[in-house]
Formats: C-alpha cells, structure tokens, sequence
C-alpha cells in the first residue's frame, strides 16, 4: 500500500471517528433532566405524558417516572398532571429544552370538598366561638362563612341582630385555626383583620375574609351541637 493510500485511509478512519463522536455528542444533547417535585404522600397522584405537537394535549404516559429525582428524556414537550380526589386538577404543560427543569404543583382542595369540610366542623367551630366569646353568637348573626387553606383556617363575617342604629350595628369579622384537631380562635371578632396584628394568618385566607361583604348573603343560625 503506497503512502497516498494510507493517507486516504488515515483520513477516513478519522472522520469515520469524528462523526460518530458528532452524532454520539447529538444524541446525548438530545436529553436533559426532568425533576418533578412533590410530598412522598402525593408523589403516586402524579402522571407524566407526552405532549402533542401544540404542547397542549397528551399523547402517551411516560413509563418508570420517578418523583423528586431526576429523569432523563429526550427534549420536547410534556404535560404532567396532579390528580386527586377532593383536590383541584393541576396541569403543567413542559418544554424541556437546553437546561434542567424543575417542576411543582399546588394542592388547593376543591371547593365541594372544602364545603363538606365546613359542614362536618361548624359545630365545633361555633363551639369554640361560644367558649371564647359566649354571648357573641346571640348577639350576631354569621352573614358568610368558610374554611381556607385546604380547610384548616375558618372565616366569618358576623351581623349584628339588633337595633340598626346601635354602635354595635358593624359587622365584624372573625377566624379560627385547627390545631391538634381542635379549632381555636386566630383572630378575635374585629371590623377587618390585621396582618400586622396576626402575622400568623395566611395573607390568602385574609384577603378573602376581609373582602366578604356581610351583605351578600343571608344570615346563619348557629347550631352548638357537637360532631363526632
């Protein structure tokens, strides 16, 4: 074999090397890390699909999906879905593309769930709201209710039963917290409540108490049995 030969074959072999290290180093940036990231207890409600071409629908279930670590697939579009019963569907729709994503979900309870919630704890709430201020609920009427925050937090806007003309005539707003299974007073009966007084309070679940219009609704009466 004459040196022009060996050449040829010597350039050959080379190129043969580079492009197969080309498409060796295609093929691994064809991949990139997916995490997504929930609570252990919620980690089997989660399923990962791929996406359609729009990114949008869901094409298939990605197989052996591990939650809170990292997966490696091939870049593209995926949707991945949080779905539990008594909770809000949550849908998030994935482009992965050059750098590693990370991906959450919220947990928000569904707004009949959060109603049955507050149907098997008034009792208990207007118990603990007779404990603390016993005459309160003679007093006032509960105009709007509700538990916040997955059902841990409970609000109400109270109107007063008498005389329209008396000084007591403003509603006043109230909140409970469940702590240990017991419901106890967060906040105590006020015309809006403070953040800067109760620090404590989810901003969410005072925005939504002190926006509530007492007028809007029709009065409870308070029933001061228990539920078991």
């Amino acid at each position: 074999m004459n040196r022009l030969a060996k050449l040829i074959l010597g350039y050959l072999a080379i190129s043969l090397v580079l492009i197969g290290l080309g498409f060796g180093w295609l093929y691994i940036n064809s991949f990139q890390d997916l995490t997504l990231v929930a609570p252990a207890a919620r980690t089997r409600y989660i399923t990962l699909y791929y996406a359609t071409e729009d990114g949008t629908g869901k094409a298939g279930r990605v197989d052996n999906v591990v939650i809170n670590q990292p997966i490696r697939l091939k870049k593209g579009r995926y949707v991945a879905e949080y779905v539990q019963s008594g909770y809000k569907k949550v849908t998030r729709q994935i482009d992965l593309s050059d750098q590693p994503s990370q991906v959450s979900f919220t947990y928000d309870r569904t707004e009949a769930e959060l109603q049955a919630i507050l149907e098997a704890n008034r009792s208990r709430i207007y118990q603990a709201i007779r404990t603390s201020y016993p005459d309160l609920l003679d007093q006032f009427n509960i105009a709007q209710e509700g538990v916040y925050d997955n059902g841990t937090w409970y609000g109400a806007v109270l109107r007063w039963r008498g005389d329209i003309h008396s000084d007591k005539r403003d509603s006043l707003r109230i909140v409970l917290h469940q702590q240990s299974g017991e419901w106890r007073i967060a906040a105590k009966p006020y015309l809006t409540i403070s953040q800067t007084e109760y620090p404590g309070i989810p901003m969410a679940v005072l925005t939504a108490i002190n926006v509530i219009n007492a007028r809007t609704s029709e009065p409870s009466q308070p029933s001061y049995g228990t539920t078991e």
